[in-house]
């Protein structure tokens, strides 16, 4: 299960608040406690970079992983936003993941997704 970010949550899943603002999501266990964040954290006006982090349990139900990152894309694609995002060279499946997304390799060595009238550079 997955629900809206909270203060409270953040706190509890990490010890403190982060130091950034940002828009998203708690993964919970099936004890309601934190095992996983994942959101947005705000680069310009219309980019965002995506992110998640959790224990291996948060990533476990493939279904719902599925679920919040088509819900992400969705918030992303209703406000406009191009994403970038950094694959974790510690979970095998992140680049297909992310290219699965929407996302493609940048020159930074990321991905990105652009979103819909935004200038792609040409490869």
């Amino acid at each position: 299960m997955f629900v809206p970010a909270t203060e409270a949550l953040v706190r509890e899943y990490y010890g403190n608040t982060l130091p950034l603002t940002f828009r998203g999501f708690v993964v919970l266990n099936d004890g309601g406690e934190p095992v996983g964040v994942a959101g947005f954290l705000r680069k310009s006006k219309s980019v965002m970079v995506i992110f998640s982090e959790g224990e291996a349990e948060a990533y476990s139900d493939k279904k719902l992983s599925m679920r919040l990152a088509r819900l992400m894309m969705k918030i992303a694609d209703d406000n406009g936003w191009t994403l970038i995002a950094d694959a974790d060279e510690t979970i095998p499946t992140a680049e297909h993941f992310l290219h699965r997304l929407g996302f493609k390799p940048n020159e930074d060595g990321g991905y990105t997704r652009w979103h819909g009238s935004q200038q792609q550079p040409h490869t």
